[in-house]
């Protein structure tokens, strides 16, 4: 009946009963007809067609839905590495993180997880790619002020681990970082 009244003309009657009766995806493909884009995305989506509902969605202006689509279809199929570009681009950081981090691309895994302000994760993925200055400054953010000082202090930046290990409580190495760029009066 859908068929026959879209053949006649009557494309919104045709769209109706296909609604009605929850095929949603030729009410989808009818709703490009009829220019109602952002439903025709809706509609694909119910049909689970992300793939046909992504690129509607860029149309619209919403690019941020289509690049989580994509993610969610990239993932379906399994492949986690591009499952996880998507969701970068589409501003999932957890998601993008947890998937960076399952493929040991711990340098995307860190910045994605301070994107979502996660910094003791992004800091521990900074350790894993060995680039122990970044993770100090994640370990700061994070206000775990003792492991930022105890590195700050490896790479003999004395000035900021006294001040860290001052706020961790911890005095005595405060005093010798302190004591290491001559400021006596605060060792």
């Amino acid at each position: 009946a859908a068929d026959m009244w879209d053949e006649v003309g009557e494309k919104e009657r045709a769209y109706e009963l296909l609604l009605k009766n929850g095929k949603y995806e030729k009410a989808a493909e009818l709703a490009i007809k009829l220019e109602k884009f952002s439903d025709a995305a809706n509609l694909f989506e119910k049909a689970q067609l992300p793939l046909k509902a992504a690129p509607l969605y860029e149309k619209i202006g919403n690019p941020k839905t289509a690049f989580q689509l994509r993610g969610e279809e990239a993932f379906a199929r399994g492949d986690t590495a591009d499952a996880a570009e998507w969701f970068l681009k589409g501003d999932d950081f957890i998601r993008a993180a947890e998937l960076f981090e399952w493929n040991k691309l711990f340098d995307k895994a860190a910045h994605c997880y301070f994107m979502n302000q996660n910094y003791l994760a992004a800091a521990d993925n900074y350790l894993k790619t060995g680039n122990e200055e970044e993770a100090a400054k994640m370990f700061e953010l994070g206000k775990d002020w003792k492991t930022a000082a105890d590195l700050s202090f490896k790479y003999k930046k004395y000035q900021k681990s006294g001040e860290l290990f001052e706020k961790s409580g911890d005095h005595y190495h405060a005093g010798i970082s302190f004591q290491k760029v001559d400021d006596e009066k605060r060792a």
